[in-house]
């Protein structure tokens, strides 16, 4: 198994096992989760195929449904994220493409642009997972304060993993 696919099954086993055993006892004025477990999703490999993408998220929302006795809910947002993915490093593409880079916390790639990438892909999982908890749009504004500030809290825990555990290139 080549190096990069074990540092993705050590990083999902440990942003897991934070997620489930300290994230997910932390809930803010009633309507803040911190969601870090989003960072596996966005930090697999760019070389993945569509499929095992799309698994890969599946399984990530599904660990952490049966953990949190939810329903699918993070499940169907993550599978939709890996389903997007694709679309949002094509949309976040830099100028000389992604050659010579094997995932997308490279330290060839700057923290602005992780920042739009990792804001773009937490937001529309957040937009997802929210609405579908929700159930219904009969209290919008109140499902779009949880979005945003969620987001905002999502992208300060995912922004400081990328600082803290990116492997400087000389």
């Amino acid at each position: 198994m080549s190096n990069i696919w074990v540092k993705n099954i050590v990083r999902f086993l440990l942003v897991m096992a934070f997620q489930l055993f300290v994230l997910n006892e932390v809930e803010l004025h009633g309507f803040i989760n911190p969601y870090l477990f989003i960072v596996i999703i966005l930090l697999l490999p760019l070389n993945i195929s569509r499929a095992g993408l799309i698994l890969a998220s599946f399984v990530v929302g599904l660990t952490i449904d049966a953990y949190s006795n939810m329903l699918g809910m993070h499940a169907a947002a993550c599978t939709f994220l890996g389903f997007v993915r694709p679309y949002i490093l094509r949309f976040t593409q830099p100028r000389n493409g992604y050659e010579d880079i094997v995932e997308p916390n490279d330290s060839q790639l700057n923290l602005s642009w992780f920042l739009l990438y990792a804001a773009v892909g937490i937001s529309l999982h957040h937009i997802v997972y929210f609405f579908i908890e929700a159930g219904n749009f009969n209290m919008p504004l109140l499902t779009l304060t949880r979005i945003g500030a969620n987001i905002i809290i999502s992208l300060m825990l995912v922004t400081i993993y990328r600082m803290l555990f990116v492997v400087k290139k000389s």
